[in-house]
């Protein structure tokens, strides 16, 4: 079992094993490399010879694995390096966990494969102009033709999808939401169309349009199941996205107790005066209780199988208390911090999408509404 307030020694191996590359390899072109558009592919070909590509696989043997050392490595990373933490997430979560789970066919163990490589970028396409927060209400379906199977339909808001090779689509393949697929399109399918545009941190994402998208049997990783059967994944992913939010908050505090230790006015540092020295105290406070939040829901799900309540809890705390720590470094640095080109205002623009990305905060405050009252509060109209 887990000590109460350290980590265990393996996962604070894992920690140190992270900081250490971060700093030695990345952390010199952190600035840099935050306001590039592309994935960083280069990251994720390092990170994996590093052998930090496989953090979510349990094996009996090497460094720790499982939720705890990957959320550990994350916000390790994260905190110095943010940019980067997105290759070790695209290794670790996302379409890589949903290859290796669904994927019973050997063209897709191979993606997964490459995934876990770093060889290639797969984005999980699932938002649609008309589901986001309903992502159960979509469109786009894989339904028969002379024979064939076709895919038709769009998506939007695809991170990563400009540098892609392939991607997950979410569609359904029947009437029902428990009839909701999804399948592996490669980007240059003959039906695939896409437009490009750009988030505010200055990364890319991308529209698709599938028209009449040949689907093979050998590359479909479910038929049926919908979102109750796979909601696992979803708070997988949530506990990624924490420690990214976590990490690029603790990346924003250490910046802002930094400048404020060397900036002087008024013959003396600013950190003498104590409308600053609250705002670090505050954002500090946030910090540690979103990492205990985050440990705790990565510890028990490595222990005992996900607690969706524990995961919800960490998600809306480490988006908050990230988005705090990251305001108030911009006000301590003041100007340079409001600058585009600064490390810690892509922080907080970064903390700020968190906050929208794998469940917006309000959808997550009803999930807990919901386990206090034992009780749902369906969303639809009645």
């Amino acid at each position: 079992m887990m000590p109460l307030f350290s980590l265990p020694p393996e996962i604070e191996d894992v920690q140190q094993r992270m900081t250490a590359l971060a700093r030695d390899h990345l952390a010199a072109e952190a600035q840099r490399r935050a306001g590039e558009p592309s994935f960083p592919k280069d990251i994720a070909l390092l990170l994996a010879e590093a052998s930090h590509g496989r953090l979510t696989v349990s094996k009996p043997d090497g460094p720790a694995t499982g939720l705890l050392a990957a959320a550990t490595a994350l916000s390790a990373l994260a905190r110095v390096c943010p940019r980067s933490a997105d290759a070790l997430h695209h290794l670790n979560f996302a379409a890589t966990l949903l290859l290796e789970r669904h994927g019973a066919t050997d063209v897709l163990q191979g993606w997964a494969a490459r995934l876990r490589s770093g060889d290639a970028v797969v984005p999980v396409a699932i938002t649609e102009e008309e589901a986001g927060a309903q992502a159960a209400a979509l469109r786009s379906r894989v339904s028969a033709s002379g024979g064939r199977l076709l895919l038709n339909g769009s998506k939007t808001f695809v991170s990563n999808a400009a540098d892609a090779d392939a991607f997950i689509v979410y569609a359904a393949f029947g009437d029902s939401v428990e009839e909701t697929g999804a399948v592996l399109v490669e980007a240059g399918q003959r039906g695939v169309r896409r437009e490009t545009a750009t988030f505010i941190t200055g990364e890319r994402w991308q529209s698709l349009t599938f028209e009449d998208v040949d689907v093979a049997d050998e590359v479909i990783l479910f038929r049926h199941g919908g979102f109750t059967k796979h909601a696992g994944y979803f708070d997988i992913e949530r506990i990624g996205h924490s420690a990214r939010a976590l990490g690029v908050g603790w990346c924003a505090y250490d910046a802002a107790v930094a400048y404020a230790s060397d900036r002087r006015q008024f013959e003396r540092s600013i950190a003498e005066f104590q409308g600053l020295q609250w705002k670090i105290a505050e954002a500090k406070l946030g910090l540690e209780a979103a990492e205990l939040l985050l440990q705790k829901s990565a510890a028990l799900a490595d222990r005992a199988g996900l607690g969706p309540i524990d995961t919800t809890l960490a998600k809306i705390h480490c988006n908050r208390a990230a988005y705090a720590a990251c305001d108030h470094a911009i006000q301590i640095l003041g100007a340079r911090g409001y600058r585009e080109d600064s490390l810690v205002s892509y922080c907080f623009r970064k903390a700020r999408g968190y906050m929208l990305n794998g469940g917006v905060v309000e959808l997550m405050l009803t999930r807990v509404a919901e386990h206090a009252f034992g009780r749902r509060f369906p969303q639809h109209p009645v």
